[in-house]
């Protein structure tokens, strides 16, 4: 979480009335630089992390707040997310679109950062976080825990499922990936970029193919 936090500011960061001062002495507000600044602190962190290591190591540095670039120093996670029937919907659409701006390697915190999900919310997540480029289950502090093992007999067998599902198709995830850090192509593809000369699926966004291979069609609760 590499930006600045103001929890006791409505915004949750650097209040508005904290100036950045440009090289030619203009003030601006610090809204114009927050997704850079954390751009700069994960490009930094990984940079850190190959001089310590003299570059024997590739590091892995996950960040929140991103920017153009950002995806040559990690991946990202969409931030906090809660746990209500349309984030699943939401998810997928935000990963979607960052992967067409370049950044592929993003994943939302399953099944929701905030709040307490359903048993069916639990299922929905999973079954389609499982495809998302990446994987990982998170809450904040004064949530319900996510660890997988104090969950329902029935959300755990989804839970063992999804994360079977997922090694079942490693090697294609592992391909995918290489292929993505040759060519830009998104892991998580929309439709209508995966077959442009369809028409009817340019409005298509509960569905997605990840890599040219394989057709993810999730259970999903749009906004109404």
């Amino acid at each position: 979480m590499n930006e600045p936090s103001v929890f006791s500011e409505s915004s949750k960061t650097i209040p508005l009335d904290a100036k950045h001062i440009r090289a030619s002495g203009e003030q601006v507000e610090h809204r114009e630089f927050h997704n850079a600044y954390g751009a700069t602190q994960q490009r930094q962190s990984y940079r850190g992390l190959i001089d310590r290591d003299q570059g024997t190591l590739r590091p892995f540095v996950l960040t929140r707040s991103f920017f153009l670039g950002s995806q040559r120093f990690g991946g990202y996670w969409t931030g906090d997310n809660y746990a209500v029937d349309d984030e699943v919907y939401g998810s997928i659409k935000m990963i979607m679109q960052n992967g067409l701006g370049g950044a592929i390697f993003g994943g939302a915190d399953i099944p929701g950062f905030i709040g307490s999900p359903s048993e069916e919310m639990w299922i929905r997540m999973y079954q389609a976080g499982m495809y998302m480029p990446f994987f990982r289950a998170h809450c904040d502090i004064n949530s319900v825990d996510r660890e997988p093992w104090i969950q329902t007999q029935r959300v755990q067998a989804v839970i063992r499922d999804s994360i079977n599902r997922r090694y079942d198709m490693i090697h294609y995830l592992y391909t995918t990936f290489e292929k993505a850090t040759q060519t830009g192509m998104p892991l998580m593809r929309t439709m209508w970029f995966e077959f442009p000369d369809q028409a009817q699926f340019t409005s298509v966004d509960t569905q997605f193919m990840l890599g040219d291979a394989m057709l993810v069609a999730p259970k999903v609760v749009t906004p109404t």
